[in-house]
């Protein structure tokens, strides 16, 4: 079965009447006015918002398959959000992956003019892979894209989704059901999700209610198995080894590689 299938329909459809643009508008406005306040809690002086402000630069980290499109969707939703004088711009995800790990590495030494390298940012909702070129270290880093970027809709959110469709087989006809399926799913992206590292024989998920001792509860906490765990994380895993392998084995390969980690994992 192609991965593409096995993926299908894991992400739950928006409310009905909320569109996509709206979701951006209503989350761009919540970033932009916990921004300020957080500017004007901070800053002793009472009028740098003010003489600041029009010179805002709105710098947006996108997946590497976003496009035109995309992109027109993010700035329509910053109108919306009534955002004032405000200049978007558009970063991929990897390259900001690369600038983020030179900032906090200490060793660069790794980083030359030629050097070859493939940068897979395992994030939240996509897996985005690149494989770029240095051309230049100073005065400022460039890059090239040596090969064609990667990107697959099969980031973290996944892992939840592949545990609660697990879960929800395992419980079926209990009662509450669906309070007790979301408490699950929340410890599991809380704790176990995190904890796990495929040395674990089972790892504890909390229902919320102590009083559980059916259909193996114990105390309100579910036990699941490593075989469940290394499933739900299988198909984000193999889309991840299939981005790195087609690019090493591309023309612009094979690069020396850096594995730069999002939030997979988390």
């Amino acid at each position: 079965m192609s991965l593409k299938r096995e993926i299908g329909g894991g992400v739950p459809c928006l409310p009905e009447g909320v569109t996509v643009q709206q979701a951006y508008r209503d989350f761009i406005q919540f970033l932009y006015e916990s921004g300020r306040d957080w500017f004007l809690s901070t800053t002793y002086d009472d009028d740098a918002w003010e003489r600041l402000k029009d010179d805002l630069v709105l710098v947006f980290a996108i997946p590497n398959g976003w496009g035109i499109p995309n992109q027109h969707i993010m700035r329509d939703a910053v109108r919306a959000a009534q955002i004032p004088h405000s200049d978007v711009r558009f970063i991929s995800e990897a390259e900001a992956a690369v600038h983020y790990a030179l900032q906090h590495s200490r060793d660069r030494d790794w980083l030359q003019v030629g050097t070859c390298f493939v940068v897979t940012d395992a994030g939240g909702s996509t897996i985005d892979s690149t494989m770029y070129t240095c051309t230049q270290t100073a005065p400022r880093l460039m890059l090239k894209e040596a090969a064609a970027s990667l990107c697959t809709k099969i980031g973290a959110i996944f892992v939840d989704c592949e545990m609660e469709k697990r879960l929800k087989r395992r419980l079926r006809g209990m009662d509450e059901l669906p309070e007790i399926l979301s408490n699950l799913i929340f410890s599991f992206e809380r704790d176990a999700k995190r904890r796990f590292n495929g040395a674990q024989e089972t790892l504890l998920l909390s229902s919320g209610n102590f009083a559980l001792k059916e259909r193996g509860f114990m105390k309100g906490k579910l036990a699941v198995t490593k075989d469940e765990l290394k499933d739900a994380f299988s198909l984000p895993i193999i889309a991840l080894i299939s981005q790195c392998e087609s690019l090493v084995e591309s023309p612009g390969g094979p690069p020396s590689v850096r594995n730069i980690h999002g939030t997979l994992l988390l």
